[in-house]
């Protein structure tokens, strides 16, 4: 038997569909509960000024003590928001990739096991990549990649914390580094103070199409699904 990989076009349907399936409840269920935090802040920060002039006294107050005790509490009200979105999205990100990798783990070895029974299951993106080189397909070369690799940063981040990972996401210029509010007058100072992930529903969107675009057969088509391995 030719030891190769073939990508059958009803397995390529099948993991198509099943992401599709777990990105629509993303749609369905986490979404509704994802605060818009532009609007969310304002409100906040008009109803703590309300409660602090309720109880403002002229005699023993400065309105400038209203002002500035207000913005104290919108800004820790704020990092809270933002911070607890980040966190519940990039749980959700990681996920997406783990469903990814396992996918195409469980592909990898059952194609190759075909002619190598022993052959070890990758474990890692690059033994992913490389294997998938040895059978000449250069990940790199597809559309889908960037958006995918980019996805593998952030959960290596999520997984091990800053590091490697965080300086090549800066490196790639990427938009999931800092949070930019369409009002750049509210707390713009703390949004760009240091490089941290927040992500957004976009991210999600992004990182999901480019998983159906991997398990899109259009893709290994040309090929007619069948990539031989390199000769030794």
């Amino acid at each position: 038997m030719d030891d190769q990989l073939y990508f059958y076009i009803k397995d390529c349907e099948i993991n198509q569909k099943e992401f599709k399936f777990y990105l629509n409840i993303l749609k369905d269920t986490l979404y509704p509960f994802l605060i818009e935090i532009e609007t969310k802040i304002e409100n906040y920060s008009c109803d703590r000024a309300d409660y602090l002039y309720s109880s403002f006294d002229p005699d023993q107050q400065d309105p400038s003590d209203i002002e500035i005790a207000t913005n104290e509490d919108t800004l820790d009200f704020s990092l809270s928001l933002i911070n607890g979105n980040a966190y519940i999205l990039l749980l959700t990100i990681a996920g997406i990739y783990h469903l990814w990798e396992k996918s195409v783990i469980d592909f990898l070895t059952t194609e190759i096991r075909h002619c190598r029974p022993s052959f070890p299951p990758p474990r890692s993106f690059n033994q992913i990549s490389k294997y998938f080189n040895d059978y000449n397909i250069n990940l790199s070369n597809y559309n889908f990649f960037n958006d995918l690799n980019e996805l593998r940063l952030i959960t290596n981040t999520v997984k091990h914390g800053e590091g490697e990972s965080i300086k090549q996401l800066i490196d790639i210029n990427s938009s999931i580094l800092v949070y930019k509010p369409e009002n750049r007058n509210i707390f713009y100072r703390f949004y760009n103070s240091d490089y941290k992930l927040y992500p957004r529903k976009e991210h999600i969107e992004r990182y999901g199409d480019a998983i159906i675009q991997f398990w899109d057969y259009n893709n290994w088509d040309q090929a007619r699904g069948h990539f031989y391995r390199k000769e030794s």
